[in-house]
């Protein structure tokens, strides 16, 4: 917790002296329980995405994970891993300060920072994201964390989902509902197979290196167990996860697609 406040404490304390305005955090008031008791959607980049018209979350509230902005950009929020956004904003390739003002930006702090992005970091709301998650103990304190409304150092699995996840509780979502996030990423990495075809257009933008692609082995695995960890442990604080398509309407997230692990075997590179 005091290294959380330390974080955040250095970078607020950057933008006052550097800076005409102040950091907006997903904790601040006024945006956490901004959509107390709602239903908050979580749209991903999966094929499955083709399914869904076009204007399908032009009425409800939802977050957009990364490029998925390109195909679905009338979703109320777009959250971007830092490097992402950063190669966005800093090349100023979308040059849109009302899309920024929309955008939930997930950043780890040794690395990167709100001020690398100068004139756009007043804009977005900024969550600290801190480790990745591979126990599920570390995940269940961070879920305790937030329907506690503590601060809290925000991680995933090797996806945006579970950090989308994540703010969307902090949000105040009674129901998540997720869709597009089945990690079905082709091994071939054939975009094809693994992204909807709405995302075709930013696939051959000019200059944009598709860093989605480059996933280790079994980062599907690691996706699809972070998602079912998160989704039981909402789940005691009475908060759904779940999932969504247009042929199926709603159904839960179950195991599914996850395959036995050694756990010992995956913590064995994080531990000095």
């Amino acid at each position: 917790m005091e290294g959380i406040q330390q974080h955040r404490g250095g970078f607020n304390n950057y933008i006052k002296g550097n800076c005409s305005f102040k950091l907006k955090w997903i904790e601040d008031e006024g945006i956490r329980d901004r959509h107390k008791g709602e239903e908050i959607w979580i749209v991903g980049a999966g094929p499955q995405m083709d399914d869904f018209p076009d204007d399908f979350f032009d009425y409800k509230i939802a977050i957009a994970v990364n490029i998925v902005r390109a195909a679905f950009p009338n979703c109320t929020y777009y959250h971007w891993w830092h490097a992402i956004w950063s190669d966005l904003a800093l090349r100023e390739i979308w040059n849109d300060t009302e899309m920024y003002k929309r955008c939930i930006i997930s950043f780890p702090s040794e690395r990167w920072g709100p001020p690398t992005w100068g004139r756009y970091a007043e804009y977005p709301i900024w969550m600290l994201w801190e480790h990745v998650i591979y126990k599920e103990k570390t995940l269940a304190e961070n879920v305790r964390r937030i329907m506690n409304k503590e601060l809290c150092g925000y991680g995933s699995m090797n996806t945006v989902i579970h950090t989308a996840i994540q703010a969307a509780a902090v949000l105040g979502a009674s129901k998540i509902t997720l869709v597009g996030a089945d990690a079905t990423q082709s091994k071939s990495l054939d975009k094809s197979k693994s992204y909807c075809k709405k995302l075709a257009p930013f696939y051959q933008g000019v200059g944009q290196k598709n860093i989605f692609e480059n996933y280790p082995n079994g980062g599907q695995q690691q996706q699809r167990r972070g998602t079912k960890m998160l989704a039981d442990e909402f789940a005691k604080y009475g908060v759904e996860v779940c999932k969504y398509h247009p042929s199926k309407g709603y159904y839960a997230i179950d195991g599914t697609g996850i395959v036995e692990w050694d756990q010992v075997a995956f913590e064995k590179p994080y531990k000095k």
